[in-house]
């Protein structure tokens, strides 16, 4: 393998990369669409790393992301939860509802 002015990456599986830095340093690379979410996230370096387990770590972090329910909150959830935490702060927390 060459060494290249810039970093590029390899494919391996859908969503798994290697990216290959001009140093010759290898890095495990995430990059996939859930549930509409794009991520980019380094999971590890080769060798320590091996294929195995980074394929392991995708099916895992997809697993994970793929099941937690993305919450749309309003402004008046937000606005809520923020006076319940100002309660306890502020003396006249009652001057702020209005």
């Amino acid at each position: 393998m060459q060494k290249a002015d810039t970093p590029f990456q390899l494919s391996d599986v859908p969503g798994l990369f290697l990216r290959v830095m001009p140093n010759g340093k290898k890095i495990w690379i995430i990059n996939k669409s859930i549930k509409g979410k794009r991520i980019s996230k380094q999971i590890g370096v080769y060798p320590e790393m091996t294929i195995k387990d980074a394929r392991a770590c995708l099916e895992r972090y997809i697993a994970d992301n793929s099941n937690r329910a993305i919450k749309l909150k309003t402004f008046s959830a937000v606005y809520n939860e923020w006076l319940d935490i100002k309660k306890t702060q502020i003396k006249n927390w009652c001057d702020i509802q209005q």
